[in-house]
């Protein structure tokens, strides 16, 4: 073999490791740190109801959107029906996802280059691998969560935008793109400012009606799904969104949350190394597709200031790790050639030493805090140390856990009140949420006609993942953050909590809501059931409680445009006052 051909084998040896280095390394990485959380398991219970034919709900009977990803839940829904064990399913799916969404990001970049750069350039990586880097990065590549989901959409999107721009506005490659970029909403509602960029830009390519038809293309997807989301749960938004309160500005929170990632990992020094590589591509490279890497920091960056602006997330680092892999998915590669300037090979030979020793140190030695700090805290941490297991995948693992002790004492406490197939159907109640005036604290109270049709009982617990993982389907577990409950969602926040977790749904509204009328007499439950029979809040209360059929459906989407706005106050008596009174 003659030089040039040693060297040609030599370029595409190292191209090839350039693209597949990032992603083995998340692999390993994310193997290392398997885990499925407790808002994992919500998201198993509401593919356990789908599979039993319950519905998408999380609770039968009550029609409340409890999770964030529909795609997410369709794709383990699958599993499931398929056969698979659903935790095994969500976390090693989560994780194959998340390794492909990073191979996919660097195969968009190699799309991207001409036959003349693959053959002149020598390239190492770059952006992918301060993001496979991170420690939180590994958390959440398992978890049961959508983050891998969410990085295999972007890395393919992000593939099929440049396959149209490359194609010279081809029609087919270009609507093809725009479609897959409408299902955003579907990995995540935030997804939407994520590829809002990506979408401008191949509706970009063509020009009169057809630009209009792609972006109509661009939104169909979201736009089924919002019809079906206001018709099935009478919402715009899905409950996560209320219970989180995710169009309230907490700019002050979102700061604490965004320092608490990138101060831990240093993140200001990759993302330097990145910002300087990117300017310099964009000073010196006249490509069409440069404008892709622009789009990935526009839609990284607004993503971001959306995350900081709404307050971030009580879970370190989660919610901004899209944005980041936005960020570092523009600059993937780190290209070298004959005949560069001699600053610009000085600023990538600086950005590529200073990137790699990050990566050492961050992979090596920077971990967040064991202690939460304004309400922030290491999930996947805190959840492996009480359950005492180093990798807590099934239900299990968490034996030892107190939120799986506590619900296997509430089934027993139910079983033992179970003959045949008979049940005294009750509502277990806590004394942590309050006290009825007539009953003592944890009281035990007959369940409602409507409620007792779908379940053998009902139990009041903050936590819902572990706990309705053991409970079991037929068992109705109350929500008192509001996450899994939609009158519970819309009530107003009194009090300052960990984010996500300021809504208030206590005993009165609980007795109210799901125990027999006759059950007691305490004041604050006759209010809060008062309230729940009047007016616009009645309205919605049985829309999302009672039969649908085609009626009911097309109702519900009138409905959920004029409950848009639905604030419930936490106080019964004042929620009595806004709905009964004239």
């Amino acid at each position: 073999m003659d030089g040039g051909g040693a060297r040609t084998l030599g370029r595409r040896a190292a191209l090839a490791l350039a693209v597949l280095l990032p992603a083995v390394l998340f692999a390993l990485y994310g193997y290392s740190r398997r885990w499925i959380g407790d808002d994992g398991f919500i998201n198993l219970r509401v593919v356990s109801q789908l599979l039993a034919g319950n519905g998408f709900v999380y609770n039968a009977g009550d029609r409340s959107e409890a999770v964030t990803s529909p795609a997410w839940i369709a794709l383990l829904w699958l599993a499931g029906a398929l056969g698979a064990r659903l935790e095994d399913a969500a976390w090693l799916i989560g994780l194959a996802l998340g390794v492909a969404g990073v191979a996919a990001s660097a195969c968009a970049a190699l799309l991207a280059l001409s036959p003349a750069q693959r053959h002149e350039r020598w390239f190492l990586p770059f952006g992918l691998l301060a993001y496979v880097s991170l420690p939180a990065a590994w958390d959440y590549a398992t978890s049961g969560l959508e983050n891998g989901l969410g990085l295999s959409f972007l890395g393919a999107c992000t593939c099929l935008v440049v396959r149209a721009r490359a194609s010279g506005a081809h029609p087919r490659r270009a609507a093809g793109a725009a479609f897959a970029l409408s299902f955003a909403a579907l990995i995540r509602p935030d997804y939407v400012l994520l590829v809002a960029p990506l979408l401008a830009s191949v509706c970009l390519l063509a020009r009169g009606w057809r630009r209009f038809a792609l972006a109509v293309l661009g939104v169909s997807g979201a736009l089924a799904y919002q019809l079906f989301r206001m018709g099935y749960f009478a919402s715009v938004v899905p409950n996560t969104a209320l219970a989180k309160r995710a169009f309230e500005l907490s700019w002050g929170q979102g700061r604490h949350y965004l320092w608490n990632t990138l101060g831990v990992y240093w993140l200001l020094v990759p993302l330097a190394a990145v910002a300087l590589t990117f300017a310099w591509e964009l000073r010196s490279s006249a490509r069409d597709q440069g404008s892709t890497p622009s789009c990935l920091v526009a839609g990284g960056l607004l993503h971001l200031a959306y995350i900081v602006s709404m307050g971030g997330d009580f879970m370190h680092a989660r919610l901004l790790l899209p944005g980041l892999f936005a960020l570092f998915s523009a600059v993937p590669l780190l290209g070298f050639g004959p005949g560069e300037p001699r600053a610009r090979r000085g600023a990538s030979v600086l950005a590529g030493a200073v990137l790699y020793a990050w990566c050492i140190v961050c992979a090596i030695g920077l971990r967040v805090a064991t202690k939460n700090e304004f309400g922030i805290g290491d999930e996947r941490g805190w959840y492996a140390r009480m359950a005492m297991v180093a990798h807590p995948t099934r239900i299990e693992h968490y034996a030892q856990f107190i939120f799986y002790r506590d619900a296997v004492n509430l089934r027993d406490r139910i079983q033992r009140r179970c003959n045949a197939d008979r049940c005294v159907r009750s509502l277990y109640t806590r004394k942590e949420d309050g006290k009825l005036s007539d009953n003592s604290p944890s009281a035990e109270l007959p369940l409602a006609d409507d409620v007792s049709e779908y379940a053998i009982a009902a139990v009041a617990y903050r936590p819902l993942g572990i706990v309705s993982a053991v409970l079991g389907t037929r068992i109705h577990v109350v929500d008192y953050y509001g996450l899994a409950d939609p009158i519970a969602a819309r009530l107003t926040v009194t009090r300052q909590y960990r984010p996500g977790h300021d809504k208030a749904f206590d005993t009165a509204w609980q007795a109210a809501r799901y125990a027999r009328p006759d059950s007691t007499d305490d004041p604050g439950a006759l209010a809060a059931r008062d309230a729940l029979s009047c007016g616009l809040l009645a309205q919605f209360n049985r829309a999302t409680r009672g039969p649908l059929g085609v009626g009911r459906f097309l109702q519900n989407i009138v409905l959920a445009l004029r409950a848009s706005r639905l604030e419930i106050p936490p106080n019964p008596f004042e929620a009595q006052s806004e709905f009964c009174d004239p």
